[in-house]
Order: C-alpha cells, then structure tokens, then sequence
C-alpha cells in the first residue's frame, strides 16, 4: 500500500516498521535496523522508552486532550513549567505551544512582529527552519524545499551564516550583518534576526562564538529580538540543553520542538511575558497545541533525561563515535563534525554515488540522514545510544561502504573537527 502516499516526500527506504525498541527499528519481517536519525532528532530517549510508555498509557487515562480554548491549562502541562523552569534563563518564562517546529517558528516570527511593531526577519544562508509557506521562505539549505511554491513570505532577508572554522569561516561576519542593516533592511523596520545555533540540514556546522555575541549586541542596540531555533539543537543534542549556551549570551526567544517529547508532537516557543503581552486575544490559538498526553510524554523525558544525566554524557558519546571511526583504516571520509550526538560525516564521493549508498544503508541494516551539504551523512542518534551500538554503527557503516567501494572501503584519511 505504499503507492497511497503521496509523492513529494524523500523516502530513504521502503522500510515498513512494525515495532522499535531504543535504537532499535524492526520491519514486519523482523528485520532490525540501528537508528541513527532518531526521527530527525525528535526520539531523545529513544523508541519506546518504558518510562515514556508508562507515563503515556497512565496519562491516557486520565484526560487525551484539554483544549487550550476551553480549559485553561492541565495538570502535565503545570509539571512541564516547573520542569523547564531550572533549563531556561529566567527572564524567559511565558509559554506557548503548538504541533511542531515550523509551526513553533511561524508562532516566533508572529511574537517578534508584535512585539516590536516591525515587518522583517533576518535569517542565515543554509538555515532550515520549516515547510510551511513562511518557514520555507525562511529556510536556504536546499532549494528542493523552495522549488515550486514561490512566491513566499515577504520581509525576509538573508545573511550569511556565521561559520566558526574551516574554509566557510567569516571573520568579517560582523560586518556583513551591518552592511545588511545598512542597505537592504532598516534597523526600524526589522523585528527579529533568526538563527540555527548549529545548522542541521545545513551540513552540522556550529555558528561562531564571537559573531553570536556581535548578533546580541546589535539586537539589544537596535531593539531587535534574537530566535534561537532550538528546534534540533535543543533538549540536550549538543551537550548543553540549547545550543545558544555554546555562545555566552542568551536569545529573547527560544523555538523548541523535536525531542522534548521522545517522538510525541510538541512543540512551541518561550520569550518574556511582556513580548506575548503586546497579543491581542485571538492573536494566537490552535487546536491541539500543548496537549495533555504529549505533554506528559515531555515531562518523562525531561526526567530521563536528568536523572540519567544524559545531557552531561551527550558530548562524551559524540567523541565515542568519532574514536571509534578514527581506530579504523582510512575510509572514504574527508571531515567529521561532531558537537554532543549531533554529527556530520562527510564523504569522499560524487552525488550520484552518494545517492547509492544512502539507498543502500537500510541493506546494511542501518538508517542514516543526509544534509542538503553536498555528500555529508547527519547523525542524531537517540541520547540513550551505548557504547556498544555505536560500535555497531561503525561495524554497519564499513559494511555499507564496503558495498560501495569494495571489501576493503579504503580512502583517503580525514580530520575531526
């Protein structure tokens, strides 16, 4: 029956699940695959964890949905604020939700324009920030996401992305943004400048600390709101709970998403009160945002992931995986960038043979992402991996390359950033 879904989607595998456990995908013929995508970053804890189950199946007991239009709030939702309260920076305490992080960025741009009285939005060159006609307007990182729908959002300005190493890197970032400001969009007519702490689909590439705190101090001079998306990088994936800690400075908004809820969809985002407070009534809404069971799903994966301190071995297991590739002969891989379990492996290869070996990966029993970076896999495997598994990932991915280039899959050697 996989000819009723609609074309349009990039499909890695004809793969129909029937149960996942982990890190762990099992067909309806039984056959496993290791999960190195955790759903685009959304399983944190993991498939199925019995402590995210077991909350789930007591809370659908209880109340499935009390809609944010008819009931004030529930109680898994008062949990999650105390929950967030010792995670985010003080001054951002006022909430709302929705489904999922496109919908969570729109929500952000609607907050920033309100709240300032201004049109504009300032994002970054290789950024993904969604699907819908706003998001896509917002987002670079390939242009099959765009293709087709224009014309999109207007008031949207792009910047380059403020690279931290390699040959992408801008020293004089800074001064693209002024020259931005200056030309194209006026300080008092732009309400927000959006950025990916580390872009994703982008290619895994963390923005740099010096131009981060530039982009703080414009913001505060102008009168500007700094979004963090948070959506991918948040909830631990890079090591700190957001990705903008790497930074030293805090945003006015942070977009979350993913994995808050181990795979359920909720999402939303957080700022100052007195930013929501410029929303007329019926300025936002919606209607299944912030719902109860998925909100309950969030709250045991907050608890996972403290009282297993899962966050502090994020980076711990981000090197594990880069060691283990490093104690092999060379393969075909030019760079690794590796920031808590997010990674970037890139590969020495055409796209056309790249296209090969992502269609053969679920062969080999693995499933991998690409980026819309040339030939580069992105690993978000879920925060609980082992060690074991991600020896078994470097078993599988010599195994996949070796249907590639021969037996021996050797290469050129690379380097570890």
């Amino acid at each position: 029956m996989l000819s009723r879904l609609a074309k349009g989607v990039a499909r890695n595998s004809t793969i129909i699940a029937e149960r996942a456990s982990g890190v762990w995908v099992y067909d309806t013929h039984g056959k496993s695959y290791l999960d190195m995508t955790s759903g685009i970053g959304a399983l944190s804890t993991g498939h199925s964890h019995p402590k995210v189950v077991s909350r789930v199946r007591e809370q659908v007991g209880k109340i499935v949905h009390a809609q944010q239009n008819c009931v004030a709030s529930h109680l898994p939702q008062q949990d999650f604020f105390k929950k967030m309260a010792p995670i985010v920076p003080d001054h951002l305490d006022t909430y709302f939700f929705t489904n999922s992080g496109s919908d969570a960025v729109e929500n952000a741009i609607k907050l920033a324009r309100k709240a300032t009285g201004r049109p504009n939005i300032i994002t970054c060159l290789g950024g993904f920030h969604g699907r819908t006609l706003g998001c896509m307007a917002l987002s670079t990182s390939r242009t099959s996401c765009r293709k087709g729908y224009q014309p999109l959002m207007p008031g949207v300005f792009h910047v380059d992305f403020p690279y931290e190493v390699g040959e992408l890197r801008q020293p004089d970032w800074p001064q693209r943004l002024d020259i931005l400001l200056e030309k194209a969009t006026a300080p008092e007519e732009t309400a927000a400048i959006l950025v990916e702490p580390i872009l994703g689909e982008g290619g895994v590439h963390r923005a740099d600390t010096e131009a981060m705190q530039y982009l703080r101090e414009v913001c505060d001079k102008h009168g500007m709101l700094w979004i963090s998306d948070e959506v991918q990088t948040g909830v631990g994936r890079t090591g700190n709970w957001w990705g903008y800690e790497h930074f030293g400075v805090e945003p006015d908004v942070i977009a979350f998403g993913k994995g808050i809820a181990s795979g359920f969809p909720l999402a939303g985002i957080i700022s100052e009160k007195r930013h929501f407070d410029t929303i007329h009534t019926n300025g936002l809404g919606g209607t299944w945002n912030g719902n109860a069971v998925a909100t309950e799903a969030a709250n045991a994966t907050l608890d996972i992931l403290k009282e297993s301190r899962l966050v502090d071995q994020c980076q711990t297991k981000g090197q594990l995986v880069v060691d283990a590739l490093m104690n092999r002969d060379n393969m075909h891989i030019l760079t690794i960038r590796q920031y808590g379990l997010m990674i970037a492996i890139e590969l020495d290869m055409d796209m056309d043979t790249f296209h090969t070996f992502m269609q053969e990966a679920p062969n080999v029993g693995l499933l991998l992402l690409s980026t819309g970076m040339g030939p580069t896999i992105r690993l978000l495997p879920p925060l609980t991996i082992t060690p074991h598994e991600i020896q078994e990932f470097t078993k599988r991915l010599y195994r996949l390359l070796g249907r590639i280039y021969g037996a021996t899959a050797k290469g050129t050697a690379f380097m570890p950033i």
